[in-house]
């Protein structure tokens, strides 16, 4: 199991607020998250905690649906076929920006997930996500979408 110190730890960055309760940890290698509702938003996975996680994914340019459709999300690797279904979630943010690519423009998004109350098998699953396949978080700096995309 994680160790519960990781639930109390917070983020003291300088010159950054940080309302998180626990700290959240990069992911080192594919994970995506996709969302429930029609799974109309799949990304990769940039940071997680038990408490919540933070991805990227392209987004529809017509997409404007609110975010409060959006309660439940899985979590999986491909390369391995792990995968946490129906984890019960509220969206905390999410920021929209536009990159150019090979001279198109596309509609960039990213979001973060606050979980809600996991089951005794999800949050067995989420710790094992978390010590197999996170590293510390450097402290300061933001993940960009993409190489020139920055929020």
């Amino acid at each position: 199991m994680i160790s519960d110190a990781l639930n109390e730890q917070k983020d003291t960055s300088p010159g950054e607020f940080e309302q998180r309760k626990c700290r959240r940890l990069l992911v080192k290698d594919n994970v995506f998250a996709a969302l429930r509702d029609g799974f109309r938003k799949v990304g990769k996975i940039n940071d997680i905690s038990l408490n919540g996680l933070g991805f990227s994914y392209l987004k529809k340019t017509d997409d404007e649906r609110p975010l409060e459709y959006d309660d439940h999300v899985d979590i999986f690797l491909p390369q391995n076929g792990f995968h946490l279904f129906n984890i019960p979630c509220r969206t905390a943010y999410e920021e929209t920006g536009v990159a150019i690519v090979e001279g198109s423009p596309l509609k960039l998004a990213k979001c973060g997930l606050q979980f809600g109350k996991l089951s005794d098998m999800q949050l067995g699953l989420l710790e094992f996500l978390i010590t197999k396949f996170t590293v510390k978080r450097k402290p300061k700096g933001k993940i960009p979408i993409a190489q020139d995309t920055f929020f």
